[in-house]
């Protein structure tokens, strides 16, 4: 895959996930099944992005690269281990 095209997976990608920020429901159906390509590709396609398999495994990969210190510190300043 060139450079752009990667760039515009990444941003369709991206574009998605901010979206599952924005509608708790959606986040939720998203972290439920973000290891199972189908069904990430279906659900993006039910709210109107049509991404590619391509973009799925960097962009889940950089969105939990994102959220696991965040996860993983809010664990530690509630105490939980």
């Amino acid at each position: 895959m060139n450079e752009p095209t990667k760039n515009i997976n990444e941003s369709q990608f991206m574009d998605f996930f901010l979206a599952a920020l924005k509608d708790k429901a959606l986040l939720d159906k998203f972290m439920n099944i973000k290891g199972d390509k189908d069904a990430l590709l279906s659900l993006a396609a039910e709210y109107g992005y049509n991404l590619s398999r391509e973009s799925l495994e960097p962009g889940v990969k950089r969105v939990m690269d994102i959220i696991e210190p965040i996860v993983f510190d809010e664990s530690s300043n509630l105490g939980i281990n």
